[in-house]
């Protein structure tokens, strides 16, 4: 069962209930057609985009299925191909798993690209200034390094 229940029997209705209060939600998110809408366009711009760059790539004299399938196997052809995909994925999976949790709680996070960014500067900085120091504690200190110049800070924006 869903989180939220709709008040009326109708599938447009906007009017939802979450626990004891009823929320008007805005937009066109409501009813079978627009489901449907979003849902094609979620699917034809990917593939409109590929065949562009398809037809690109013909346009310059290069084998299209040749560039395909060599971009396959770049990243998924062998073991080692697949985990250094997924080991350059992840950050970014995990960057976007930050902001997806609060939007589902109506709030909105910017920055978080940049936050991982700088997080992982200053962590590269304090893992190579702390050259001789024994590895348990060079640890904790790159990961703290990283949390504290990437975390976000509430009392830099309110003041």
């Amino acid at each position: 069962m869903h989180p939220f229940r709709r008040i009326s029997r109708n599938p447009r209705s906007n009017i939802v209930r979450i626990g004891n209060r009823e929320i008007i939600t805005q937009g066109l998110n409501s009813g079978f057609g627009t489901d449907l809408y979003h849902r094609s366009m979620s699917v034809s711009w990917p593939v409109f985009f590929a065949s562009a760059a398809l037809i690109f790539i013909a346009l310059n004299g290069i084998d299209p299925i040749a560039v395909y399938r060599v971009l396959y196997l770049g990243a998924f052809g062998t073991l080692f191909s697949l985990e250094a995909t997924l080991t350059l994925a992840a950050p970014l999976m995990l960057t976007a798993l930050c902001t997806a949790i609060p939007a589902r709680a109506g709030l909105l996070v910017i920055g978080g690209e940049g936050a991982l960014v700088i997080g992982g500067l200053a962590a590269v900085l304090a893992g190579v200034s702390a050259g001789g120091i024994p590895p348990y504690l060079g640890t904790v200190l790159v990961l703290l390094a990283g949390a504290l110049a990437g975390g976000d800070d509430e009392r830099r924006e309110s003041g």
